[in-house]
């Protein structure tokens, strides 16, 4: 399975999205902030990063690009409550843009289409 690391703030989705995607097989790391995902990425190859959308974190595409510096073949979900399209500038980095959720069912179905 893959190795997935979960970009967001509110500790209880990080453990809720750990023990679920967990259980699916994925090796799982959670990170509260861009700053610590970029030093995970310095010593962690990844294939694949579910974010939520933080701003300053993705305020300009500069900023989301940061990822691409560390590994370009690397995959990105975007995991947000904002339900809105990606600006223009993001679609070349983001895989998917999902609605963030309790239930994890969308989350786990967009991974697989993702990786696949």
């Amino acid at each position: 399975m893959a190795k997935i690391m979960v970009v967001d703030n509110n500790k209880n989705l990080r453990y809720l999205y750990q023990k679920e995607l967990s259980y699916e097989g994925h090796e799982v790391t959670t990170v509260p902030s861009k700053e610590d995902a970029l030093e995970a990425l310095d010593t962690t190859k990844f294939d694949l990063i579910v974010s939520e959308l933080q701003y300053p974190f993705f305020a300009c595409s500069p900023n989301f690009s940061d990822f691409y510096t560390k590994d370009m073949n690397l995959k990105v979900i975007i995991n947000t409550a904002y339900q809105t399209q990606p600006f223009r500038t993001w679609q070349k980095f983001v895989d998917a843009w999902i609605t963030k959720s309790s239930d994890v069912e969308v989350l786990k179905r967009t991974i697989r289409e993702v990786l696949n």
